[in-house]
């Protein structure tokens, strides 16, 4: 088996399908890690959210710009509410690295989402 280096903020292309009714299933989507690094190291699979070409016209949407570094060809929207855990055998290809700033905000809006911001104060 090929080891696999996946760091939280890397943006891989990552095969979905198959997609049940209301997930973002499409073969190679790029998807964004959220998982921490070193869970990433020692774990077979990995968390991940979705990225998408379509404006998720919600007041929460995080948008990216492509740049050098993401790598991406489109601008994106991060999908944050569709949270994965996939074998690391479904990520295809590294396609870049989100920034900081961006990351922050996603774990946030995760955390809001999940509950867990009363219990981290």
């Amino acid at each position: 088996m090929i080891k696999k280096s996946v760091e939280k903020g890397d943006i891989w292309l990552v095969n979905l399908n198959p997609s049940r009714k209301g997930e973002l299933g499409k073969n190679n989507r790029p998807c964004l890690v959220i998982q921490a690094t070193e869970a990433n190291k020692i774990l077979p699979t990995v968390v991940i959210v979705p990225l998408s070409s379509k404006r998720q016209r919600f007041e929460l949407e995080i948008k990216i710009i492509p740049n050098k570094s993401n790598n991406l060809i489109k601008e994106s929207y991060v999908v944050w509410w569709h949270v994965y855990t996939v074998d690391k055998l479904n990520l295809i290809q590294k396609v870049g690295v989100i920034n900081e700033e961006v990351l922050l905000e996603i774990s946030e809006n995760i955390i809001d989402t999940l509950g867990f911001s009363e219990v981290l104060k």
